[in-house]
């Protein structure tokens, strides 16, 4: 009697699939990684199957050695670095090549894993894309809170300046120059290395040559 896998279209005969170890182990380990992840897998090893021929037990096997691992360590190495991805990923990463499979965009059988790592090393880069662009959105509105004023003993200061001196216990006035000193532009090389000569010249030795 022979069996057909309706997820990723692997047959066998019934003896062959209940005594194959390494298949039933790997198939085990898949949906052991959970639900939705395991059934993501298996629909990814139907676009390894070829046109003309059922795709074997021994190959279900092969293809989810080779990807357990990854999933269980939770990154791939891609580009030159290391991604760090969750379980919804290896899903999303999935889904995205069965919608390009339907679209005509995507070739099968594939070979190997090489299109599945790309997909998931760009929703990763996307991710981290996304966090640093939030980082440095609330670095701006951290910066942006600090330099709005409050009156302290009279006097207009930022909000940081603020809470050093009344909670802080920090002079007035030394609250206020540190918070003109955050806020200066930083000084142009060209006029720190003019200063530098400056110094060295009223010292009594030779000025550097300026290039």
């Amino acid at each position: 009697m022979r069996t057909r896998c309706p997820a990723c279209g692997a047959t066998s005969s019934l003896d062959v699939l209940v005594g194959h170890e390494d298949a039933r182990t790997a198939l085990a380990a898949a949906f052991k990684a959970g639900g939705p992840v395991g059934m993501a897998l298996l629909r990814y090893l139907a676009l390894h199957r070829p046109a003309q021929r059922d795709l074997t037990m021994a190959r279900v096997a092969t293809l989810l050695a080779e990807l357990l691992p990854l999933l269980d360590a939770g990154c791939i190495t891609r580009k030159g670095r290391q991604w760090a991805l969750h379980s919804g990923d290896w899903v999303q990463a999935i889904e995205q090549m069965q919608v390009q499979y339907t679209a005509g965009k995507l070739s099968a059988p594939l070979n190997g894993h090489g299109y599945l790592l790309e997909v998931l090393a760009g929703l990763a880069d996307r991710r981290e894309a996304a966090a640093e662009q939030q980082h440095e959105h609330n670095k701006r509105s951290t910066a942006a809170q600090q330099r709005d004023t409050v009156q302290v003993r009279g006097q207009a200061l930022e909000i940081g300046a603020a809470l050093d001196v009344v909670y802080g216990g920090q002079d007035l006035a030394l609250a206020r120059i540190k918070a003109a000193s955050r806020n200066a532009a930083p000084m142009p090389e060209s006029v720190r290395q003019q200063l530098a000569a400056l110094k060295v010249g009223k010292n009594g030795a030779t000025p550097p040559a300026t290039p």
